[in-house]
């Protein structure tokens, strides 16, 4: 049980040093496109995460599919379910903001 225990929080670490990394990456990319064409870039960027995390997304939901009616299958299953919504919630959010922002951004 210990040993599960570390390896969620190794891996939680890697993802943590992940973050940052990308964190930083963008800002440094942030600095260096020019600002009329920001948010066209920052769109690209999401279209390509959004894809992305859609490829990994129907394969983890297929191989947690197979698993569901096992022990702990089905709460899995529905972890991963939240965990895609909370995705599509973000990427919401993300639209509004460049769209807030392009619209912002011609009225001045």
């Amino acid at each position: 049980m210990e040993d599960q225990s570390s390896d969620h929080l190794l891996i939680l670490k890697q993802l943590a040093l992940e973050y940052q990394q990308k964190y930083g990456e963008l800002e440094q990319f942030v600095r260096n496109t020019e600002p009329q064409r920001l948010l066209i870039q920052l769109r690209n960027q999401g279209e390509l995460a959004t894809s992305r995390f859609r490829s990994f997304e129907v394969a983890l939901l297929m191989a947690l599919s197979q698993r569901a009616g096992e022990q702990d299958g089905d709460a899995t299953l529905r972890l991963a379910t939240d965990l895609c919504r909370c995705f599509d919630e973000m990427r919401i959010l993300f639209q509004f903001l460049l769209e807030y922002n392009r619209e912002s951004a011609e009225l001045t």
